[in-house]
């Protein structure tokens, strides 16, 4: 389904348009080769390196798309749709990729958020996560924080977590962990609380989609109001969605942000006190995306322990 705000689907149909000037058209395939779909943009990219308006920034996106294929990860991920999602966004989204490790009993599923570079991001988690369990990369297309759905798994948020209820007993896991990044985390700790995770991780979440689905329905036309409705969450406020008394034991949830930043905190201080919730602030940081400094400081290692060695 194709939204009224930038996805990947608009951006491919710019990318393949002959009649579309060549400096959109390059735009467009940096876009879609940081998200992932590189190998499809590799011959545009030669095409756009050999124009006088697109050369150098045609042989730029030639030498990222051979970098990602260097890394090679690409052959290890395996697209995952769901059965009753829709088969053919989901394969040219690319937006649910799994990393199946044999004889593991536990899977990590990451909610990657809207990083400049989402192919980066994964390469990144891949290398630090823990080489003991199946991983599910899930990221967001239309770059709206998973509030309407992701195509490898639902066009509907409150469908998402069967969905990966249904992948979970497929892969034969009961035991998981989640990790969210930026405007993955909203999503991420909303399936770890529903579904019950051994521990979540969410580095600089969303704790609330409200004003996000009143903005996205506030700039669309009329008649896709209420599908924006229809398809966001029942309960876009985790403060609230956290203070309903469950029957089982809260799952043990850790934020991590930068201290200094405001909107950060103050988004993770919403949930402080709810049932399960930990805040690991950081300090004199500022930043948003914070993934990269705690690799640098070796910070990551501590914090993926306490993510994993909770029940």
């Amino acid at each position: 389904m194709t939204t009224f705000w930038p996805n990947i689907e608009a951006r491919l149909a710019i990318a393949h348009s002959p009649e579309t000037g060549p400096e959109l058209r390059l735009a467009a395939a940096e876009f879609l080769a940081g998200e992932g779909l590189f190998n499809d943009m590799a011959p545009l990219a030669e095409t756009l390196a050999a124009l006088p308006a697109t050369a150098a920034g045609g042989r730029r996106l030639t030498m990222i798309c051979h970098q990602f294929e260097r890394w090679g990860l690409h052959r290890r991920l395996a697209p995952y749709c769901d059965p009753q999602a829709d088969p053919e966004r989901a394969a040219k989204t690319r937006s649910a990729l799994f990393l199946r490790r044999d004889g593991s009993r536990d899977c990590v599923i990451v909610f990657v958020g809207d990083a400049s570079l989402y192919w980066v991001s994964l390469y990144m988690l891949e290398r630090i996560l823990p080489t003991d369990r199946h991983i599910l990369f899930l990221k967001d297309p239309d770059r709206i924080g998973f509030t309407l759905g992701t195509p490898g798994l639902a066009s509907r948020h409150d469908q998402m977590a069967p969905a990966l209820c249904r992948f979970l007993a497929g892969i034969g896991v009961e035991r998981f962990h989640v990790l969210g990044t930026s405007s993955g985390g909203f999503s991420a700790l909303h399936f770890a609380r529903i579904a019950g995770a051994a521990g979540a991780l969410a580095l600089s979440p969303w704790t609330t989609a409200a004003p996000l689905i009143a903005c996205l329905q506030a700039d669309a036309p009329a008649d896709v109001r209420d599908d924006i409705a229809l398809r966001a969450p029942a309960q876009p406020d985790l403060a609230a969605l956290f203070a309903v008394p469950q029957s089982r034991p809260p799952s043990p949830l850790l934020l991590t942000y930068g201290a200094d930043h405001d909107v950060d905190r103050l988004q993770s201080e919403r949930l402080s006190g709810s049932p399960g919730v930990a805040l690991h602030p950081l300090a004199d940081c500022a930043q948003h995306d914070i993934l990269g400094q705690l690799i640098a400081s070796g910070a990551i290692t501590g914090l993926l322990e306490r993510l994993f060695d909770v029940a």
